[in-house]
């Protein structure tokens, strides 16, 4: 049962994330800085990327080492335009309710990797 509720919150998360930050990513896409770069793409688009493919290994139930390695990735990726954030060298967007995306999608991503980490042990 524990398993099973995991699972749904795992999914639950990876598909509100997918339609977040698809939103993000579709407004970057038509007026461009609303995302902070990574190197030279919008993080918003890696973001996406990552989620999509999180949500591909998690369905296929044999990508567990993947999914832990790429959503490792994105909190880390998270935290550093979180840090470029606070530092003020990389300021990300503000969402409609005040709170800097970069902190939303680092909460999104360590939610993920802990509830996955918890379905595995």
């Amino acid at each position: 049962m524990r398993t099973k509720n995991l699972n749904i919150a795992l999914i639950t998360l990876l598909f509100l994330g997918i339609i977040i930050v698809g939103h993000a990513a579709y407004r970057e896409l038509l007026y461009g800085g609303v995302c902070a770069n990574f190197i030279i793409i919008p993080a918003c688009y890696v973001a996406l990327v990552c989620l999509i493919l999180l949500l591909i290994f998690h369905i296929k139930k044999n990508g567990v080492v993947w999914f832990l390695i790429l959503s490792g990735f994105a909190v880390v990726l998270a935290a550093f335009a979180s840090l470029g954030h606070l530092l003020g060298t990389s300021p990300c967007a503000i969402s409609v309710m005040g709170i800097p995306t970069c902190f939303l999608g680092l909460t999104l991503f360590i939610s993920i990797l802990v509830l996955k980490f918890l379905e595995v042990k």
